[in-house]
């Protein structure tokens, strides 16, 4: 759990603007968030809700944990090392661009998947499905 000054200090570091700081420990943002190109290995704080858009691409980021669970606009994650769609948001009013990341599974991605632009989606669709179906199948 991090303090206000820790979070405050980290917003001034990355120039994240206009944001509000949740009872929980999470930040609203009136806004973009502009994370890219930054080697980051994970995201740097809790994020709730985005107005604009928000870009991780082009970091080493292996985990989605503090991505925000509402973004108002495109969400940018390309070029990083995610295997996995754990902790993605619940809500995305524009497109989903994940392309460059070794993605294993869609586990974790509930949206629509038109607004999804990855590597292999056919594939990663395909066994998703088939794993909800042993899913069933496993339950009778």
């Amino acid at each position: 759990f991090m303090t206000k000054e820790e979070i405050h200090r980290i917003c001034k570091k990355f120039e994240i603007k206009n944001y509000t700081i949740n009872p929980d420990g999470s930040i609203d943002v009136d806004g973009n968030v502009e994370l890219g190109v930054y080697k980051l290995d994970k995201i740097p704080l809790k994020f709730n809700n985005v107005s604009g858009y928000f870009n991780i691409s082009y970091n080493n980021i292996t985990s989605l944990e503090g991505c925000p669970k509402y973004i108002g606009e495109t969400f940018y994650c390309n070029s990083n090392k995610l295997t996995s769609l754990e902790y993605f948001p619940n809500k995305i009013n524009h497109e989903i661009l994940i392309k460059d990341n070794p993605l294993e599974s869609l586990e974790g991605y509930n949206g629509d998947y038109d607004k999804l632009s990855c590597d292999n989606k056919d594939g990663l669709i395909l066994k998703l499905k088939r794993k909800e179906k042993f899913k069933i199948i496993g339950k009778l």
